[in-house]
């Protein structure tokens, strides 16, 4: 997970990020190493000892870890005097005092309100469950206002949306099929109007040689009013084509695609229809013509972002941008009037219908000029050259008409697509510069569920109307709830839009658990649930495990049913990580069991189940 060729400094910087993001162990590690690589100073030692007891109570503490503690207080008279040496000198006095919690604790009150800003604020965020007794009465009302500060920021409000959003999916839109016109089909078309050119010229230079001036007319005539009347035939042909699979499409006699009834279609489908009905008008005669209007168009737009991602390998929300953009393009111009706007566009003006028809009236008419006058010199053998100019022609005229449409259909397939591609491409970049720029850091997460979880605990305080003496000791557990957002960063844990929380308040008459559900983007507590029991009534605690990772505690209490209390989500996607930062799926699952509070939880509830009572009174 760390290169071994690491710089120390580096190291503990990253340490210093582990500690923020609420992984106080593995910022140990980090911290530790960086110290015995050279990397010492007040400032690394500052936070050496905020990662050692960070999300600890004293009492998890055990004989070799207070001896390692006692051995870097001997260690402090190196170090000049500084900020980070006086916080430092704050959290030994501290960590002495825990010895005896109910003794005054005014003179580290004291140097704690000294301390700088900066330190004071450190340790009041990561050794708030270490402070006990009185000292934690003395400094609680400071904490649960900076806690409610913290959670109302309005940068909070801004920008926790924006950790969830998953990097938005590449832009796509249908590539035109290509033309599908072969060469033999030229070929032929070559050929064919060699063919009807060389009849055609036949029976008018038959015509000519009897002596007659009509072919200097006739031939020019027929020749220019085919080319017209063809030309403006494919015209109109092309565009009452596609006026016809417009109007069709926007009918909404569009069958979904059978063959994608899966969990991405699905998902598409509802963003669709969400999105439709948040755009949609609120005076009720405009909504119903808005989704009668749009009815087609939207089954047309879900089905092709099915077809153009389902094989792509993106998740559903990766694309849901695009989703909500192509509403919001069709609520606009279903507002500015131009929705149809392609009937405007494919609509056959008069002028080409009528140049089609002069058109080929007078190329019959010259036709018919010089096939007659043939006939009356040369009956016999104009009459086959007239077969082989009505079979020549014919061919000429279908694959020219084939080959003429796939062609002006392409040029206009690529221009939507290239106007198309261009406006996803300028919405893509600009929502994804958006997420960038709100997206808060994990160290800022962090912090704002820490602010939350001191808000939910001294809901419980007042709740139970407890003081901070009468808390021996006190645990969070977290998980995910029902439903729920998720996003990480490299090397951090899950977070989640919506937790289930618990809490444990350990007392001298046994224990109290709250739990309740958190909103997390809107800082909300909701559906709080209060339980108690006695020390004795514990009867088991038992951590169940999928594989070789542990994802829930199953809590029994004496004549009562086994409780299962799910930490970690069981979706395998969980433990995909990003090759390309080396991290291994066993790491992900321990900074994820961590963030929770898992182990501390474990800790408190298995001491419970084998001591009882006996458990507060061991240090």
């Amino acid at each position: 997970m760390n290169s071994p060729d690491m710089p120390a400094d580096e190291k503990f910087r990253k340490g210093v990020n582990h500690l923020k993001g609420g992984l106080p162990s593995k910022a140990s590690e980090l911290i530790s190493e960086a110290i015995a690589e050279g990397y010492d100073n007040s400032e690394s030692r500052f936070y050496w000892f905020l990662a050692k007891l960070g999300k600890r109570s004293y009492r998890e503490l055990g004989r070799d870890e207070k001896e390692e503690l006692r051995h870097a207080q001997a260690l402090l008279v190196d170090y000049p005097e500084d900020e980070w040496k006086q916080g430092i000198d704050v959290i030994c006095s501290l960590l002495n005092r825990m010895e005896d919690p109910e003794s005054d604790p005014e003179a580290e009150l004291k140097a704690l309100r000294e301390l700088p800003d900066r330190q004071r604020v450190l340790i009041g965020e990561h050794l708030g469950m270490f402070l006990n007794g009185t000292l934690k009465d003395a400094l609680w009302a400071d904490m649960r206002d900076a806690a409610h500060r913290v959670a109302a920021e309005k940068e909070r409000k801004d920008r926790v949306w924006a950790f969830f959003e998953p990097d938005p999916a590449t832009p796509l839109a249908v590539y035109p099929e290509l033309v599908s016109s072969s060469f033999s089909e030229k070929i032929n078309l070559a050929f064919s109007t060699i063919a009807f050119a060389a009849a055609f010229g036949y029976l008018s230079w038959g015509v000519f040689s009897a002596g007659s001036l009509l072919p200097l007319f006739a031939f020019p005539l027929a020749m220019g009013g085919l080319y017209v009347g063809i030309r403006n035939a494919a015209e109109w042909e092309f565009r009452a084509g596609r006026l016809r699979r417009k109007e069709h499409e926007f009918a909404g006699v569009v069958s979904f695609p059978p063959s994608h009834d899966d969990n991405f279609s699905r998902r598409i489908v509802q963003f669709f229809d969400y999105y439709f009905y948040k755009y949609a008008p609120r005076d009720e005669a405009e909504r119903k013509s808005w989704f009668a209007d749009t009815r087609g168009v939207r089954r047309s737009l879900q089905n092709e972002l099915i077809e153009l991602y389902s094989n792509e390998s993106v998740r559903p929300e990766s694309v849901k941008w695009l989703a909500r953009y192509l509403v919001r393009d069709v609520r606009k111009k279903w507002q500015e009037g131009v929705l149809f706007q392609y009937r405007e566009r494919y609509w056959t003006p008069f002028k080409i219908k009528f140049q089609c028809c002069v058109g080929i009236f007078f190329a019959l008419a010259g036709m018919s000029f010089v096939v007659q006058s043939a006939f009356e010199a040369e009956p016999v053998l104009s009459g086959l050259t007239t077969v082989a100019l009505i079979i020549s022609g014919g061919i000429s005229v279908q694959l020219f008409l084939s080959i003429y449409l796939e062609k002006i259909r392409y040029d206009d397939d690529l221009e939507n697509y290239a106007q198309e591609i261009a406006n996803r491409e300028k919405e893509y970049r600009r929502w994804k510069g958006k997420v960038e720029h709100a997206k808060p850091t994990d160290e800022q997460m962090e912090r704002w569920l820490n602010a939350d979880k001191t808000i939910f605990l001294d809901h419980a305080l007042k709740e139970y109307k407890l003081a901070w003496r009468d808390i021996i000791a006190y645990t969070f557990l977290q998980s995910p709830s029902k439903t729920y957002r998720r996003a990480r960063v490299s090397y951090g844990p899950w977070r989640y839009s919506r937790y289930s929380m618990l809490l444990f308040l350990i007392t001298a008459d046994g224990v109290r658990e709250v739990g309740a559900e958190l909103d997390f983007e809107r800082s909300q507590l909701n559906g709080f649930e209060r339980t108690n029991y006695r020390f004795d009534a514990v009867a088991s605690v038992r951590v169940i495990t999928s594989g070789d990772t542990p994802h829930s505690l199953e809590l029994t209490l004496v004549n009562g049913e086994p409780r299962k209390i799910k930490v970690v989500d069981e979706d395998p996607a969980l433990l995909e990580t990003d090759s390309k930062d080396q991290e291994r799926p066993e790491d992900l699952t321990n900074l994820t069991l961590e963030s929770f509070g898992f182990d501390q939880a474990l800790h408190v509830l298995e001491g419970i189940a084998a001591e009882g009572k006996q458990w507060i009174h061991r240090n």
